[in-house]
C-alpha cells in the first residue's frame, strides 16, 4: 500500500471517508503514507493505523493473531513479479520462490485468517478483494510463473466467493492489464490500454457497490476489451487466424504471444546495447 496500485486503493478509500489499516514491510514508508493521507484528506477524521509485516516472512502466526476490529473490507494487493520478460530458465530459484510465497501463499493465509472474522461480524457488505492480473486471463509467455501465481489468485477468489457468500462475505478478484504510473508499465502517461491506477480503484469499488454477484472484474472497459480479444479471439484456434491480418492492418497485436515476444526482443536489444 506504499506505492502504485496499493497506494491508489488507500487514497481512493480515504477519499470516500474510510478509516484505514495499512500493512507493508517498510515502517518508514508506512509512516509517510499515513502522514500524506491525513494531510490530503483533512475532512476525513477516521483513524489510519499502520502495521509492519513482511509478506515474504515464513511466520504464519502473524495471520492467526489478526484482530480486524471495525474492518469490513480487506484488499489483498501485495504482489511480487519480475520487471523483465524472462523465460523460466532465466529466473532464479529465489525469484520463483518469492512470487509463490507472496502472490499465492500470503494471499491464501490472509483469506484463511480474515474470512471467518468478517463472517462473524454479520455485516452484509463485508468483502475481500484479491488483486490478480490480466496476465492470468490467457497464457502469458516470458511471465509464466508470475501469470500462474495470478491465475491461482483468480481461481482461489472465485472458489472462496462461492464458499463464503452464504455466510455474508463476498470475495472478489480484480484482474487488470497494464496500468500507467505504477512502475509496472513502460510509460507513466495514461492511455487507452494503460489507464491510471485511479481508474482501476474506481472500477473495483463501483463493482462492489453496484454488481454484488460479480466474482471477477477487469475494472474498466478498456481492459475488458483487451481480455475479450486475447482470451476469446487470440486463443481461439479458428478466430486467431482470421484476426491476424486485421491486426496487422490496424498495427496492433493479435495475441498475448505477440505482445510478449516483442517485449522479449526489446529486452534483448536493450541488454545487448548495455553490454
Amino acid at each position: 500500500c506504499t506505492s502504485g496500485l496499493g497506494l491508489a486503493y488507500a487514497r481512493g478509500l480515504r477519499g470516500r471517508g474510510c478509516g484505514l489499516v495499512l500493512v507493508s514491510r517498510d515502517s518508514n514508508k508506512l509512516e509517510k503514507v499515513r502522514a500524506t493521507l491525513l494531510s490530503d484528506f483533512p475532512e476525513n477524521q477516521m483513524p489510519i493505523d499502520i502495521v509492519q509485516f513482511d509478506f515474504m516472512s515464513p511466520d504464519r502466526s502473524w495471520y492467526d493473531s489478526l484482530a480486524l476490529g471495525n474492518v469490513t473490507l480487506v484488499i489483498n494487493n501485495v504482489g511480487v513479479g519480475t520487471e523483465d520478460p524472462l523465460p523460466i530458465d532465466e529466473l532464479t530459484a529465489e525469484e520463483c520462490d518469492a512470487m509463490i510465497a507472496v502472490n499465492c501463499a500470503a494471499t491464501t493465509h490472509m483469506c484463511r485468517a480474515v474470512l471467518p472474522l468478517l463472517a462473524a461480524k454479520g455485516i452484509a457488505d463485508a468483502a475481500v478483494v484479491n488483486v490478480s492480473s490480466g496476465s492470468s486471463n490467457q497464457p502469458t509467455p516470458f511471465l509464466s510463473v508470475y501469470a500462474a501465481t495470478k491465475a491461482y489468485i483468480a481461481h482461489l477468489s472465485k472458489s472462496l466467493d462461492r464458499e463464503w457468500r452464504g455466510r455474508g462475505v463476498r470475495v472478489r478478484c480484480v484482474a487488470p492489464y497494464y496500468i500507467s504510473g505504477t512502475g509496472l508499465f513502460k510509460s507513466n502517461k495514461p492511455s487507452f490500454n494503460a489507464p491510471p491506477p485511479e481508474v482501476v480503484v474506481d472500477g473495483t469499488l463501483d463493482t462492489l457497490a453496484r454488481f454484488p454477484r460479480v466474482e471477477l472484474t477487469m475494472t474498466n472497459r478498456a481492459h475488458a476489451f483487451i481480455a475479450f480479444l486475447f482470451c476469446y479471439i487470440g486463443e481461439d484456434p479458428v478466430l486467431q487466424h482470421l484476426a491476424k491480418p486485421l491486426a496487422k492492418i490496424a498495427k496492433v497485436n493479435a495475441s498475448m504471444l505477440q505482445v510478449m515476444t516483442k517485449a522479449r526482443q526489446r529486452y534483448i536489444d536493450k541488454k545487448q546495447k548495455i553490454i
